[in-house]
């Protein structure tokens, strides 16, 4: 498969707002999730490692025989709940659509007053099991969908072909009123894809309400490091971990960089830094009104922020996953023009535009959210930049441990330690630029910084 290129040049990419001079992918002007491992908008919840695909950049091992029974799910929930105030769970595999008793999942997380929502690859989705699911208390669907899976009959195709998958998909959960989102592994040689599938996210604002972009992260035995559990050192080749090249290049900025080539006055509002590198944006999430499949304009930080707060105080937790109803009438938005001048401007361009053809005030308004995720690095001196605050918390043997991390737990009793085969100071040139810095010149003074207030992130 060919690389797709970029189709923008450096100058379209310019990450400053055209009319506050802000910098719009820099933590200084986005809000910092509140989020921590004891209290979270989410939390993952895995009820089987069997899967019916064979993606290229998968870090779990596809176990015959692991479907778990609805008492150990049952044990699980209830420990999730123990130690994570939550919204959502993401009811997750491998394929949970292979579990038997899904519907029942469904209906335990549903009974703890959560957000049910399945992440699924679809294949074995019907419009009959849906219906089931909805019944039992089914929130939103996420699919996951790219040029990786290997899946029958949409083998070699590309991600701009893959979207007449994704728009039946996307029909299917519409039908039954479900938050739709999609998630999408990006390559160096797929990213330049990411514009495409951004514009048409974009066209069908109406029902898909999430499009996430995931940098890809592989290892291999050719890393310049080497990886040891408890003193013991493993041999990541031979883990699920491992693909023929080592993939850890791309980040938050390339990816973003693509969506503002579609959209150039893109704004993200709120961020999730590293665990190591304050600064560096491993979540960024933007939030966009829509209007007759075209982008009117974006939520500002001071409306993420009010909004988390205000569910907080209100409701107890913070809050992912707005209700499609919401997202299908966006003009409730509005209301954070009281505190929010993006909101103000997306305001203004709704009415503006609608002086010559007044009846565009009464089309439909849909809200959408794009999120681009930058997973863990490593750094030189062999340490690890994960995702602070990070949602995709799971359980494992009574404690939380990272999703991502899941595997070596399960294969080899925990997490990865990494030491660098060489000295730090042998890393150089592109190595060093994206794994300690990011590639942003305006984000590097915040690296070293340490973790700053919420309120002294927005500047608002």
């Amino acid at each position: 498969m060919q690389p797709v290129q970029p189709l923008c040049s450096e100058q379209q990419t310019e990450q400053r707002d055209s009319v506050t001079g802000e910098h719009s992918f820099c933590a200084q002007y986005l809000y910092q999730m509140p989020w921590s491992d004891e209290d979270n908008a989410m939390a993952w919840l895995e009820v089987t490692r069997e899967c019916n695909l064979s993606c290229a950049y998968c870090c779990q091992r596809h176990a015959a025989g692991s479907t778990k029974s609805l008492d150990t799910i049952r044990k699980e929930i209830n420990i999730l709940m123990a130690l994570r105030n939550c919204d959502t769970v993401i009811i997750a595999g491998g394929e949970p659509l292979l579990h038997p008793e899904l519907e029942q999942v469904v209906a335990m997380v549903k009974a703890k007053g959560k957000k049910p929502v399945l992440l699924t690859n679809g294949v074995r989705l019907t419009d009959r099991r849906l219906a089931d699911l909805v019944n039992a208390g089914l929130f939103g669907i996420t699919f996951h969908v790219d040029s990786r899976q290997q899946r029958p009959g949409w083998e070699g195709c590309s991600e701009l072909a893959l979207n007449e998958l994704r728009e039946d998909l996307a029909l299917l959960a519409e039908r039954h009123k479900l938050h739709c989102g999609f998630n999408t592994v990006v390559f160096p040689d797929t990213l330049g894809e990411v514009q495409q599938l951004a514009r048409w996210a974009e066209y069908h604002s109406d029902k898909v309400h999430l499009m996430m972009f995931i940098a890809v992260r592989t290892s291999s035995d050719d890393d310049p490091w080497e990886y040891y559990v408890d003193g013991r050192r493993i041999s990541i080749g031979k883990t699920a971990y491992a693909s023929d090249a080592h993939e850890q290049s791309l980040t938050s900025h390339d990816l973003s960089d693509q969506i503002r080539c579609v959209f150039p006055g893109y704004r993200f509002n709120s961020f999730l830094g590293g665990t190591a590198n304050s600064g560096v944006l491993k979540w960024a999430m933007g939030n966009h009104v829509c209007r007759d499949g075209k982008r009117l304009g974006n939520l500002g930080p001071a409306s993420v922020r009010l909004l988390q707060r205000a569910a907080k105080k209100l409701v107890g937790r913070y809050v992912s996953h707005i209700s499609p109803k919401i997202s299908r009438n966006a003009w409730v938005t509005f209301l954070f023009a009281l505190v929010d001048k993006h909101v103000r401007r997306t305001l203004w361009k709704h009415v503006s535009t609608a002086v010559t053809k007044p009846l565009k005030l009464l089309r439909k308004l849909n809200l959408q959210t794009f999120i681009v995720m930058q997973p863990m690095d490593f750094l030189p001196t062999g340490g690890q930049d994960h995702c602070k605050g990070c949602p995709n918390m799971t359980v494992y043997q009574g404690q939380l441990v990272r999703g991502c991390e899941l595997e070596s737990y399960l294969s080899h009793g925990g997490p990865f330690i990494t030491v660098p085969k060489r000295l730090p100071n042998a890393y150089t040139g592109d190595f060093y630029r994206t794994t300690l810095l990011p590639p942003d010149p305006y984000a590097e003074e915040f690296i070293d910084a340490e973790p700053l207030e919420t309120d002294e992130i927005t500047g608002y």
